[in-house]
């Protein structure tokens, strides 16, 4: 192959204008020539053509950059000497040429590997030849090269931002050893005439010495840089508009030097840091702010660090303490600046000083100084307020510069719970004066009208925030307190009553609307002791500025913190509850026009309005005739318009927009019932519950009409079981009946195991809360439920969405028959009607122990099978010594007789016994032996602690008959003579915690055979 050959096809690869097979061939011999060991001649060759472009001398640099860093070690000693002359000649003969940037810095980046692979032991003379090359240059264009050629061997063997390896650090650290004994004196010498020289002539040569200067200050010796001429040049270098910026960066990285806490103090002292911030103008140069914030942030952040160091002396910490000091007057100038970016660097100092400041509160060694944390406290506060400019956008409407506003507010926040945990009453004093002061400003008098246009929406933005925050903030932060005990109102009180007798909720922007609302919900309680506010906080979520808002965002977000604030304050809401109900009437008509789904589900929200409504018809103070009257005419439009819809279908089929409004009907008469109290605190009392039955029956009748005919329909589905699971609370055992309907009726008939996933918890929940009262019920459904239940468990998975589902239902499945054993209605599955599916029920539960399932699925099988045990296992007369697994207590031991508190009912069913021996047991040694069974993972741990409960549970029911068992059993799994009588003995004489830890220990014997 020739040189030449090679060039051509570089060309090629590179020329837009070849076809596209042409580019591919040439690409491939590309990368074939890569490949080889001479990579590095070649590409060597190729450059001294003299006919190569520029492009392709690249390509071959970027050839031997790789060739170097990948197998520089695969040379001979006669190949790396030839390959450092060639490279070292290129550089010689184009260190003061106009070489392009590109170019001139690869060849660069080349030397510099070099170097790394052969200095100190190979190249020990890379300085001097460096030095002799700058010298016999002499020109601008050499020094230019030189600092470039040191700040990539910071890049390459020092810059710690940069992963290595052991190796590497190791390289990296003799390098460093050798240049500091060789040449870094010579190099800072260099640095530090090239600087003073050019400083105000070449600012791009000064420029990168400023930056090297401050690179290679953290590993050489601080001495040799901060020599007088040095330092008159960096500090006057802050003059210079082109070197300010990069005098400040080097400055701050000198601030940064490792040393003890004396000699950072004397070093922050010597370089008179104080006079230059003094001297400094902000506001000019945005950037130039920000190294200047960043700069006083690292002299901060040394003394608060050094504070704390264990050698530091009293005098020391005296010397500190009178430096912050010194430098607070510029933390707060700098804090409160226009630009963020320049508040937020100086965020980790506040951090430092904030953690100093507690320390020296708890330590009593100072008092805190009260007038800087005021001062900190106002620009904090000032520094929460939007930018007027950027303006107010949230949601999706939100970008970039919001987000970081967002986090910034954040971390102010921070500080300011800082401040209030070291200064309590100085934190309500500000906040309160800062909140109440703007609210005033809000109050309308007869001499002096709001005028809103002269006002500035963002202070009153901040004014809301900080009371919205006041509460995360007061010390202890435990219930909001809005009255002293002297019958006084507090300072969050105060500033609540102020909110409420202002008129700042008027103020013509979202913003204002917004946090209002929020501050309501916040401080329900507040209007629970005062309740005179009622009618004004109702007032404002009624009108234009909440439930009616012309901003869609805010009116959403209304709908809920709606239901949220009258939900708790419910039983002082009688008096305005029919003023509500006809004020928000319109917003409970269902509109075609929000059936599009383009925008969002507007709809969800919209149910948080009927629950509202359900807690307000229900309050105790409307006697009950009239809550039913109420009921019937908030539910009637529903109602009617569901049998609307119905009667068209009579004569035609339904759009989907018809199905659709169908299905959010339904959920929207479901949520107002869910606003209704619990059937068991309502019995409690001496209201009737009866004035709500028949309204909900006749809604529950529709309902069943409707599934009934649309059940193909997905939406109709989940809204019914929507509307059922909400009624469950109020309607009581009544519901019950309804069940067997609802499932006959197609309420489960999807194809997909989603609907059976979300609908199991519900009977869950129903088993908990009716108990004995749904047996009957569940003995006539359970039959068909785990028909449907198991076909989805049987179906074959495919695709990882179906696995997914394939777990939840598991999951969902074992959690209803635990819960029907926890419940003592293991009957339902045993029932005459039941008993022929209980063996396919028990089947399928064994059949979960395969691939498909992890660690919390294998929990719950044996956690079953525990109570299983219990329930249906052993003999009658065994009730006295079987071990509920159910009961800690009970589990201390198989040989305990006293009968712990049972909360399983025994009721021993007929050879049990041997599926127990068969089926049960041996999966209790499967899994476990399992070689994906991961002993070392926590979720593993509970299994196996599961297994132990099982283990005891059925010792304590078949007593010596299972040890016998074991006996014969453990010798088929491959176990030793000696682990088989261990084991036994284990089952026998540990408790569960301890027979945990022993199965740990025998499943992680080698002994103990792993099958895949």
């Amino acid at each position: 192959m020739s040189v030449d050959d090679f060039s051509t096809a570089i060309a090629i690869a590179m020329d837009p204008s070849v076809s596209s097979a042409a580019k591919q061939q040439a690409i491939d011999f590309c990368n074939q020539v890569k490949l080889r060991d001479d990579v590095w001649d070649i590409a060597i060759k190729t450059v001294n053509l003299e006919s190569v472009s520029n492009q392709i001398k690249f390509f071959c640099f970027q050839l031997l950059d790789d060739f170097i860093r990948t197998r520089y070690h695969l040379l001979s000693p006669v190949q790396k000497s030839e390959l450092k002359t060639n490279l070292w000649n290129w550089l010689t003969s184009h260190i003061h040429n106009p070489y392009p940037f590109f170019l001139k810095n690869k060849l660069l980046v080349l030397i510099i590997l070099l170097f790394k692979n052969e200095y100190p032991n190979n190249w020990n003379s890379f300085f001097d030849d460096l030095f002799s090359l700058i010298r016999s240059v002499n020109k601008e264009s050499g020094y230019e090269a030189f600092l470039q050629l040191c700040i990539i061997i910071d890049e390459e063997v020092v810059c710690q931002y940069i992963q290595r390896d052991e190796k590497d650090l190791a390289r990296n650290t003799l390098i460093k050893d050798a240049m500091r004994i060789n040449a870094i004196p010579l190099i800072l010498d260099i640095w530090n005439n090239i600087f003073v020289t050019f400083h105000k002539t070449n600012t791009d040569l000064a420029v990168l010495c400023l930056k090297l200067f401050g690179l290679y200050v953290s590993w050489v010796d601080i001495n040799a840089i901060l020599q007088n001429g040095f330092i008159n040049a960096l500090v006057g270098s802050f003059a210079s508009e082109p070197l300010r910026i990069a005098a400040c960066d080097c400055l701050s990285n000198i601030i940064l030097k490792g040393m003890k806490t004396s000699d950072k103090i004397n070093l922050i002292q010597g370089l008179g840091i104080f006079n230059l911030l003094a001297s400094l103008e902000s506001g000019s140069d945005p950037d130039f702010d920000e190294s200047i914030a960043k700069l006083i942030n690292n002299v901060g952040l040394e003394c608060s660090h050094g504070y704390d160091d264990e050698t530091t002396t009293d005098t020391d910490r005296y010397n500190i303490i009178n430096l912050l000091g010194s430098l607070f007057p510029f933390v707060i100038k700098y804090l409160s600046h226009e630009y963020d970016e320049i508040t937020t660097a100086l965020f980790p100092f506040l951090g430092a000083y904030f953690l100093l400041l507690k320390r020296l509160r708890r330590s009593n060694l100072s008092s805190i100084p009260n007038e800087n944390l005021r001062a900190l406290l106002e620009v904090l506060a000032v520094k929460l307020k939007y930018d007027m400019e950027v303006g107010y956008r949230v949601g999706a409407e939100a970008g970039e510069e919001e987000a970081l506003f967002i986090e910034m507010r954040k971390n102010i926040k921070s500080h300011i719970e800082s401040i209030a945990a070291l200064d309590g009453d100085l934190f309500t004093s500000c906040i309160s004066e800062v909140v109440c002061t703007t609210f005033n400003t809000f109050k309308a008098t007869t001499e002096r009208p709001l005028d809103f246009s002269a006002m500035n929406w963002v202070d009153a933005e901040v004014g809301l925030y900080l009371l919205y925050i006041y509460v995360e903030a007061i010390p202890g932060k435990g219930t909001p307190t809005y009255i002293d005990p002297n019958g006084n109102l507090t300072a969050l009180g105060l500033m609540l009553s102020t909110l409420m007798e202002c008129e700042i909720s008027k103020y013509p922007h979202p913003s204002i609307a917004n946090m209002y609302f929020e501050i309501l919900l916040r401080y329900y309680y507040f209007f629970d002791q005062r309740p005179v506010y009622i009618p004004e906080a109702l007032k404002a979520f009624l009108d234009d500025r909440g439930l009616f808002n012309p901003v869609k965002s805010i009116r959403l977000r209304v709908n809920y913190l709606f239901l949220k604030f009258i939900k708790p304050l419910r039983n002082v809401m009688g008096q305005y509850v029919e003023s509500i109900l006809s004020a928000v009437q319109q917003l409970l008509i269902i509109k075609p026009s929000e059936l599009d789904r383009t925008a969002g589900r507007d709809f969800d929200s919209q149910l948080f309005l009927f629950e509202s409504v359900g807690y307000l018809i229900s309050v105790e103070s409307i006697p009950g005739q009239r809550q039913s009257e109420l009921l019937t005419i908030v539910m009637m439009p529903s109602l009617q318009r569901i049998e609307e819809i119905m009667q068209i279908g009579e004569t035609q089929p339904l759009n989907e927009l018809h199905i659709s409004e169908l299905g959010d009907l339904i959920s929207a008469v479901g949520a107002i019932t869910k606003g209704f109290p619990d059937y068991s605190k309502v019995s409690q009392t001496n209201f009737d519950p009866l004035v709500w039955r028949q309204p909900f029956t006749t809604t529950l009748q529709g309902i069943l009409i409707v599934l009934s005919k649309y059940n193909v329909y997905p939406n109709i589905r989940e809204s019914c079981r929507f509307a059922l699971q909400r009624m469950t609370g109020c309607m009581g055992p009544e519901l019950l009946e309804y069940i067997p309907q609802f499932l006959s009726c197609g309420l489960l008939s999807s194809e997909t195991a989603t609907e059976v996933i979300e609908f199991l918890p519900f009977i869950g929940l129903s088993v908990h809360k009716f108990q004995l009262s749904i047996l009957p019920i569940l003995v006539t459904v359970w039959r068909p439920l785990r028909e449907k239940i198991t076909y989805f468990l049987t179906q074959p998975p495919v695709g990882t969405d179906y696995v997914i589902e394939l777990v939840r239902l598991r999951k969902a499945d074992l959690t209803l028959i635990a819960t029907l054993f926890n419940s003592q209605l293991d009957g339902v599955l045993t029932a005459p009607e039941n008993l022929p599916e209980l063996n396919n029920t028990l089947m399928s539960i064994l059949g979960m122990i395969d691939e498909y399932s992890d660690p919390t699925i294998h929990k719950l099988i044996f956690s079953l099978f525990s109570k299983m045990v219990y329930c249906w296992g052993g003999a009658q007369q065994a009730v006295d010594t079987a071990i509920d697994p159910s009961s800690k207590k009970g589990m201390v031991g198989a040989t305990k007789t006293a009968k712990a508190k049972e909360i399983l009912r025994r009721s021993p069913l007929p050879g049990f016994d041997t599926f127990i021996l068969e089926q049960m047991v041996p999966s209790a040694f499967a899994i476990p032996m399992n070689s994906k069974f991961n002993l070392a993972d926590g979720l593993s741990l509970v299994t196996l602690g599961e297994i132990a409960v099982l283990h005891k549970t059925i010792l304590s029911v078949l007593n010596q008959q299972y040890l016998e068992f074991l006996h014969n059993y453990l010798p088929t799994l491959s176990c030793p003579t000696t682990s088989v009588q261990e084991f036994i003995t284990a089952v026998d004489q540990l408790d569960r915690k301890k027979l945990s830890k022993y199965l740990h220990t025998f499943f992680a014997k080698p002994s103990t055979a792993k099958s895949t």
